[in-house]
């Protein structure tokens, strides 16, 4: 059981991330993909990150997530695709998410049980 959950926690990475660039160029802003991504984050967020691994995902995830809601406006002015862009940007960052919030809230247990 333990080798498949090793197994899933990469592909629902990489599910999060092809389903988030995909879904931003074809179907445009669907509440459906916003559910599945944030689904995957949190299969991500339980299954992916190891202890020594914390501190370097949330700094990454809270980089990506303030860059990426920063980008946006930007993305959005890019003519023909700037509209795609920053959907996949939404996208991105709504996967994102979910997998730091469950890291955050381990590692605050892992903090606060040790006292």
């Amino acid at each position: 059981m333990a080798k498949e959950a090793n197994a899933i926690g990469p592909w629902a990475f990489l599910a999060g991330i092809v389903i988030a660039l995909l879904a931003a160029f074809v179907t445009g802003m669907d509440s459906t993909i916003l559910l599945v991504l944030t689904v995957l984050g949190l299969i991500v967020g339980i299954l992916n990150v190891g202890d020594s691994e914390v501190l370097k995902f949330l700094v990454g995830t809270i980089a990506f997530i303030v860059a990426g809601s920063s980008l946006n406006p930007i993305f959005v002015i890019i003519p023909g695709v700037g509209i795609q862009l920053a959907m996949a940007m939404t996208y991105l960052v709504t996967f994102v998410s979910p997998a730091a919030a469950v890291v955050a809230i381990k590692a605050i247990y892992d903090v606060s049980k040790d006292r």
